[in-house]
């Protein structure tokens, strides 16, 4: 109930504007590759300067399953990219009430987790950034009921979506060799498989390897902590957009390290592995601010949802 009343009012938004309205910032990078997620990129011309071909079909599981779910048909695109949309905010909205439930805390608690920053400034711009953190949430809770193969699928889907997500994936790995646990490890490490093979495609189709997409250069997405985004807002020049969003990127990381430290769960460990990203945001996010807030979605909801869970630690 709390996740239909949720997807109802981001429903009630996007009716108030027109699909074309809601293809802001990457939206419209990923409508065309939904449009033809098999192709050679060409689909993508025109899209600006910084679209970066291989870089976008690295990314394939949102504009992927976009297409699936309309069958392949372009036209039905602009119906199932807001449906999907609606659909990860329904199973990060239904997590994070099972999570608040689990805390002995009113289901309602969970949806207050979903009015984070960045989600209020960029509902419902379609964007796969709450598609990342439904699979985050679905992989950590399919672990917590050990149905471990399945968890192993979610990751693997994750990869697909974003592939900066395998932070999330940390405390596994750190928990596997705290134990000593090599077959845990190395069936977490196999996850990544699918994704190299999706590489090799997109290599073989489009002449590039993802990360090395010369419209989006590794230097332009991540740079070092001295030289990052956040850096750079306190420069001369910075606009308050960017100061603006650097707070919030600092808020994010304190807040994380903070919930981590009190909560001491898996969920609160990805959270603040997924905040740490912020501290190497590049000259990129540096230039478009707004696609820096929009970045820090995940982790702002992975750490929100962790603070109202039950602690282990």
């Amino acid at each position: 109930m709390a996740a239909i009343a949720m997807a109802a009012v981001v429903t009630a938004v996007m009716f108030d504007r027109g699909f074309d309205d809601l293809l802001l910032s990457d939206a419209e990078a990923f409508y065309r590759v939904a449009l033809d997620p098999f192709g050679d990129g060409s689909i993508l011309t025109g899209a600006g300067p910084d679209t970066g071909t291989a870089y976008r079909y690295g990314r394939i599981l949102f504009p992927l399953s976009a297409w699936s779910l309309a069958f392949g048909q372009p036209a039905l695109l602009r119906i199932t990219i807001p449906l999907l949309y609606i659909g990860a905010v329904m199973l990060v909205a239904t997590l994070a009430a099972t999570h608040a439930e689990e805390a002995g805390r009113p289901p309602i608690v969970g949806l207050a987790a979903l009015l984070v920053p960045s989600a209020v400034l960029t509902v419902p711009i379609l964007v796969p950034e709450f598609f990342v953190a439904g699979l985050i949430l679905l992989m950590y809770r399919l672990a917590d009921i050990h149905r471990d193969r399945a968890a192993l699928g979610a990751a693997a889907l994750l990869l697909l979506a974003r592939e900066t997500a395998v932070l999330a994936m940390v405390p596994f790995m750190f928990s596997a060799l705290r134990n000593r646990d090599w077959r845990s490890i190395v069936r977490w490490a196999a996850a990544v498989i699918p994704l190299l093979i999706w590489y090799v495609w997109v290599r073989l189709r489009i002449g590039v390897w993802p990360f090395q997409d010369p419209g989006v250069p590794p230097s332009r997405a991540l740079d070092v902590p001295l030289r990052s985004f956040l850096a750079k807002a306190w420069s001369a020049d910075a606009g308050s957009a960017l100061m603006f969003a650097a707070v919030l990127g600092w808020a994010t990381i304190v807040t994380g390290v903070i919930v981590a430290w009190r909560r001491r769960t898996p969920l609160s460990g990805a959270g603040l592995a997924m905040a740490a990203l912020i501290l190497v945001f590049g000259p990129a996010e540096a230039e478009s601010p707004g696609e820096a807030v929009r970045l820090m979605l995940p982790a702002q909801l992975l750490i929100a949802i962790a603070a109202i869970s039950r602690r282990t630690g």
